[in-house]
């Protein structure tokens, strides 16, 4: 009769009985069930605790944060609200699950302000610097574009100059060189001026002495003219250095005379430009800002201390053009 009890059996004078485990009550079948001690109340846990049942007791623990459940074990486990699709994310946001809660995201490009409300473009353009030159808005995104003459940098926000003089080929005239600016190019005139021949190894302008006193001692020739040229940004402002002049040594090619002084011989337009000295150099630099797309022609002298003739002699001269562009890049 022992299989008549799920647990233990008790003889007794002309029967048996079946008896029970604690926590656990005996049915009319022999069999004994779990008490649920949490519905039945019988439960000691304290007021902020929750009760939780196991076979043959129960356990008394702390109820989960919000954003999680319990189970059967007592352990608090995450609740998946996207999962169970109790979130309340707008049908155009994605619901993403967190540890204990979750969260609403948009698609790159988009905003929403919360959960429950639709993603809205977000229009790049109006945050500053987002495009160097021109922007234009897109759905969820945006495109940056360049002037003519520039190309959009590989970051796709900043503009690079195209330097047309290399990359299209062009040929000038004779006793012209391909200068390239900011933005576009031109043929800028470097002849060498009437008494003056061209050098073929530095392509100087030599100044043929007219009587051999004129001569730098060992040379046949007086001076010399170099053409510079000068493509800026717009935006340069007042007192800013923008090119370095020095008079080369031309009995010593790769050296330059140190006891030298400049100055600026012609200017075009009133160009604001001023020329000082610097450790044996010449420095041109910007006496007011410079307007976007203006040019200038500049001749600058310079004099170099001669030891023959105990004075200063005008040995080397410089044509120096410049642009400025329409763009401060």
């Amino acid at each position: 009769m022992l299989g008549a009890c799920s647990h233990s059996c008790i003889n007794v004078p002309g029967s048996y009985r079946c008896t029970c485990p604690p926590g656990l009550r005996l049915l009319p079948n022999g069999k004994c069930t779990d008490i649920d001690e949490c519905a039945a109340k019988m439960h000691n846990c304290h007021y902020d605790e929750q009760c939780v049942n196991t076979v043959g007791s129960f356990k008394c623990v702390r109820p989960c944060q919000r954003g999680f459940k319990l189970t059967g074990t007592g352990e608090c486990v995450d609740i998946d609200e996207c999962a169970k699709m109790i979130d309340r994310c707008h049908f155009t946001q994605e619901c993403r699950n967190l540890q204990g809660s979750y969260r609403c995201i948009c698609p790159p490009g988009f905003r929403s302000d919360g959960p429950g409300f639709p993603c809205t473009d977000i229009n790049e353009c109006d945050i500053a610097g987002t495009c160097q030159h021109n922007c234009t808005n897109l759905d969820g995104g945006f495109i940056c574009s360049c002037p003519s003459g520039y190309r959009l940098n590989p970051n796709k926000r900043t503009c690079d100059d195209i330097d047309e003089c290399s990359e299209n080929g062009v040929t000038c005239a004779a006793d012209h060189t391909c200068f390239n600016k900011r933005g576009s190019y031109s043929c800028a005139d470097v002849s060498c001026p009437a008494g003056y021949v061209r050098d073929p190894g530095t392509s100087l302008c030599l100044k043929r002495c007219r009587q051999r006193s004129e001569c730098i001692p060992g040379t046949w020739y007086s001076g010399s003219l170099s053409h510079k040229l000068l493509a800026l940004p717009a935006g340069v402002g007042a007192g800013q250095d923008v090119v370095e002049l020095r008079v080369s040594d031309l009995t010593n090619p790769g050296r330059h005379v140190q006891r030298t002084f400049f100055r600026l011989a012609q200017r075009s337009g009133g160009a604001p430009f001023g020329v000082r000295r610097k450790n044996g150099r010449g420095v041109l630099y910007t006496t007011r800002p410079l307007p976007a797309g203006a040019e200038y022609r500049l001749e600058i002298d310079g004099f170099t201390y001669s030891q023959e003739v105990r004075g200063w002699q005008e040995t080397s001269k410089f044509v120096v053009s410049v642009a400025v562009s329409m763009y401060p890049y």
